[in-house]
Parts: structure tokens; C-alpha cells; sequence
């Protein structure tokens, strides 16, 4: 048998033999003539739903981007969740694992905002909306699982409460919320502007039967505490 080293191999080649999946082809990936597909089913905050059909190999960005124009929604500002996690919207339902008949959770924040917008006769301020990111824990996790959700830095945080609580299944009135460097409620009509929030802060939610000093609290990847 002749033996040889990766590093006798022409770049091109070395290059496709470190990735998975079907091979490229002309430089674009080449996916079989007939991809095999699955059902997925995807669910907002409102009740909205559509099972969708997706090709395995392709991104899961085509799915939300197909759910975004059945609900009538502007693309590309939406976020996927399952199973405690966000999504990685480049994954290929394939590479995660995702199997038919499986139910995603689709956050789309931009058209949350402009709604609770309109519904309080201000549609002028969802004009130049400013999108962050937060953190997002519960005790339902066991503080171990740290999915992202984006909003408005100027939107009432109560609006992205809601949808969190919605995809949990946790019931609003009975869970309470914290920001995690002050440990201080989240109240009626914060916004992470007043708030002085920063992308990347986490809040924690926590059921208002169970004492706080008893919640046993993971950190996010990458936390960092800030000395006082």
C-alpha cells in the first residue's frame, strides 16, 4: 500500500478532506439532486405556527426566512431556539441533529418591537430600533444553559420577558426576573436604555415560589465579574 502525508496533497484537495458533508464542486458545495428533507414545525410567541419542509443540508436560515414571509415579516432579524439553546442559523438541521417532526421556537425581535410600538400609538419610535444582546437563564436549566435573545435598547424589556417566558412555557405572573451584576428586579417599564444595560448582560429568571438565596446560578461563557 503507498503511504503518503496531507502535506504532499494539493491545497485544494487538503482543503476538502477536512470538511463534512457532500463535496464541493467548482467551488460551491454540491448537494445530491434529490437532498434528503424533514419536517419542522416552527412556533412565535403570538401562536403562530408552520411546519415547513427543509432540505438537511441546507442552512436553517432558510427556514426562518420562509416562516418570516408566511408571517408577512421583514428577514434576517429573527433568532431560532430548541431545547434550552439558540440555534446557529449557518447549521444545517444535519449538523445539529434535528430530526422531522421537531418544534423550533422563532424569535422574531424587530417585528416584536415595532408591534408593541403600534399597539401604544407610537409607531414612530420603532424607526431606529438598536438591537443588543442578553443572556438569558432559569431555573428550569438549572442556571446551566445561556441562550441569546436581541432587543431594543429603547423597547420596555417586558416585551422580551413575555416572548421568553412563552418559549419556557413559564407563566409571567408567577416569574420573576433579575439583572445579574445588580441582582435587582427587572420592573414595569425598564428598558436597557434606562437601565444602562450593556450588550451581553444577563438576566435571570427565577420562579417567585423559590426564595432567591436559595437559586443555585451559573455564570455565562465568558463572564466576567466586576469588582466594586
Amino acid at each position: 500500500m503507498r503511504c503518503f502525508s496531507l502535506n504532499a496533497v494539493p491545497s485544494n484537495v487538503a482543503c476538502d478532506l477536512s470538511l463534512s458533508g457532500p463535496p464541493k464542486r467548482n467551488g460551491a458545495r454540491a448537494f445530491p439532486a434529490q437532498a434528503p428533507t424533514i419536517d419542522l414545525t416552527l412556533v412565535d410567541s403570538c401562536g403562530n405556527s408552520k411546519t415547513l419542509t427543509a432540505s438537511t443540508f441546507h442552512p436553517l436560515s432558510d427556514v426562518v426566512k420562509a416562516f418570516c414571509k408566511h408571517l408577512g415579516e421583514e428577514t434576517g432579524f429573527s433568532d431560532l431556539y430548541h431545547g434550552g439553546i439558540a440555534l446557529d442559523l449557518d447549521a444545517s438541521p444535519a449538523s445539529i441533529g434535528l430530526k422531522t417532526g421537531e418544534q423550533l421556537f422563532c424569535y422574531c425581535y424587530k417585528a416584536a418591537c415595532k408591534q408593541y410600538w403600534t399597539a401604544a400609538g407610537k409607531p414612530e419610535q420603532a424607526k431606529n430600533l438598536r438591537f443588543i444582546k442578553f443572556y438569558f437563564s432559569d431555573w428550569k436549566y438549572g442556571y446551566k444553559t445561556f441562550p441569546i435573545f436581541r432587543h431594543d435598547i429603547n423597547t420596555p424589556m417586558e416585551v422580551l420577558i413575555k416572548t421568553f417566558c412563552a418559549w419556557r412555557g413559564l407563566d409571567y405572573d408567577q416569574t420573576g426576573f433579575l439583572y445579574s451584576y445588580t441582582y435587582k428586579q427587572v420592573q414595569q417599564g425598564d428598558t436597557a436604555t434606562s437601565k444602562a444595560l450593556a450588550d451581553g448582560d444577563t438576566i435571570l429568571a427565577y420562579s417567585r415560589q423559590v426564595r432567591l438565596n436559595d437559586l443555585a446560578i451559573s455564570r455565562p461563557p465568558g463572564h466576567v465579574e466586576l469588582s466594586t
